[in-house]
């Protein structure tokens, strides 16, 4: 029955927004606003999906659905990424000039969508998939890359750790899987692909997703270097 349970997206919809009132009272910036619109959006677009079935209506051509893909994808990462922002006018929190932080973080999200597009195509994720693939990423940064889960299990509120993972791991999950709030996956998935289990398939997403998080630190301090002229703006 646990494992049932830790299989159920509901269950961790839930666990994550449940620590979102804490975010919040911990303080956000002036954009606070744009994270929770967009789980509303993710969170009603699946009720009409269910409800309606609209993205079976939706013709799309390969091509076009590649193309939808990374722009939802994108524009989902950077308008996240813009409710972390500490002031009006700066971008995120990776530079204090907003051009050079975006650069710095379009590269992290860049290299995740061409990660997990090679994993759609290749090995037909699904959206479940895609969500616990985002509970991997969200594993490698707050335990090893940022480390934001790794303080919160060496503080005394380390009983909040799973609240904290299931909130992680919904930004990502949300990032991941809002292209297919409105495209079916299967327009992704190759005509050759590889069937594998969902235990394989959760192996690759560690070893992809600890990658692009990999190539991110490298991306972030060759981007340090050629924004440096970007300081007035």
């Amino acid at each position: 029955m646990i494992f049932r349970l830790l299989r159920n997206l509901k269950f961790w919809y839930l666990l994550g927004l449940a620590f979102l009132p804490l975010m919040f009272m911990l303080g956000r910036g002036p954009y606070w606003f744009v994270e929770p619109s967009l789980y509303l959006v993710f969170f009603i677009g699946l009720w009409l999906e269910s409800r309606y079935h609209f993205r079976e209506k939706l013709a799309l051509s390969r091509g076009k659905a590649v193309l939808l893909y990374f722009v939802i994808f994108l524009t989902t990462a950077m308008i996240y990424e813009l409710s972390l922002s500490p002031t009006v006018g700066s971008f995120s929190e990776y530079h204090p000039k907003p051009i050079p932080s975006f650069i710095i973080i379009f590269g992290l999200y860049l290299a995740l969508a061409l990660l997990n597009f090679f994993l759609i195509h290749r090995y037909r994720y699904t959206f479940k998939e895609l969500y616990f693939t985002g509970g991997a990423a969200s594993l490698w940064e707050g335990l090893v890359f940022v480390g934001g889960l790794t303080a919160v299990l060496l503080s005394p509120t380390f009983f909040l750790a799973p609240l904290t993972f299931a909130y992680y791991m919904l930004i990502y999950g949300v990032i991941f899987c809002m292209p297919f709030v409105f495209i079916r996956e299967e327009l992704l998935w190759s005509h050759t692909g590889i069937t594998i289990s969902f235990w394989r398939k959760m192996i690759y997403a560690f070893i992809v997703t600890f990658f692009a998080l990999l190539a991110w630190v490298g991306w972030a301090h060759v981007a340090n270097f050629l924004t440096n002229g970007f300081e007035k703006f």
